[in-house]
């Protein structure tokens, strides 16, 4: 049995804070991403701390892409941010303790505990009573849609809908990406890829800005990563730094570059 004391080292964190954690809705993810940036920043006394994706990967046991998607989850909530200082290789983070800033998953979408698998016939996306059930990995690509989204345009239009149009566009996108995997069997860990390559891409940027539209076009997008993925992959074998690679594939996330 642990034997552990308050004496061998602790995590101050605010009562207030912890109230609000007990209120907040954040996803298994994300709450690991999140409290590793509170370890190791409140539990040493910082605001703030640079982290890398291995850190984060060793500390959670969750692999670098999936935390980049917690990251950008957290930063879409508004619950944490992200400092790049220009002699800095690693990007600091910082919790909001802000709490009435955050945006938390609202409490219309509920993750059932019997959703079933994506191989069955059932639809996973219903409606009962005004609760929508969602399959989680589609909710999950929906939110990382949106937030991209938002990232790359701060002056979109879906940051001006109000918040019951708000949570219609998101429901209506779950469904979408719900069918992407469920009927169009897209494997959820690469199609996150294929987010972050529509969103991040110059012409697809201002395209691909609906659910719906990135089911019509999954083909085309995920062909184009690919193609884009061997250019920049044997651009690097022939330099010694990728940091000096040409304009062309300046656009591409580091997500995308296998580091």
């Amino acid at each position: 049995m642990a034997n552990l004391q308050v004496e061998e080292g602790y995590v101050r964190i605010a009562t207030e804070i912890q109230d609000a954690f007990c209120r907040t809705r954040i996803p298994g993810k994300e709450r690991q991403v999140l409290d590793v940036i509170i370890r190791k920043t409140y539990g040493w006394n910082k605001c703030e701390d640079a982290i890398s994706l291995s850190q984060f990967s060793g500390m959670t046991g969750i692999n670098k892409p999936c935390v980049i998607r917690a990251i950008q989850g957290l930063l879409s909530k508004k619950i944490i941010s992200v400092i790049q200082k220009d002699n800095e290789p690693v990007k600091r983070y910082k919790f909001n303790k802000d709490y009435h800033q955050w945006q938390p998953l609202s409490k219309k979408i509920t993750l059932s505990k019997k959703i079933p698998t994506i191989d069955n016939n059932k639809d996973t996306i219903t409606k009962d009573n005004n609760i929508i059930v969602v399959n989680p990995e589609a909710l999950r690509l929906d939110e990382l849609l949106f937030s991209e989204i938002i990232r790359e345009n701060p002056q979109s239009r879906l940051l001006n809908q109000n918040r019951s149009k708000k949570q219609k566009t998101i429901n209506g996108w779950a469904k979408d990406i719900e069918k992407l995997i469920r009927l169009d069997k897209q494997e959820p860990s690469t199609f996150g890829e294929v987010i972050l390559f529509a969103t991040h891409d110059n012409f697809w940027g201002a395209n691909i800005l609906s659910g719906r539209k990135l089911r019509d076009k999954r083909d085309t997008l995920t062909k184009q990563m690919i193609e884009k993925q061997k250019e920049i992959r044997s651009y690097g074998k022939h330099h010694h730094h990728l940091q000096e690679k040409p304009a062309p594939f300046s656009d591409i996330p580091p997500a995308l570059l296998g580091n």
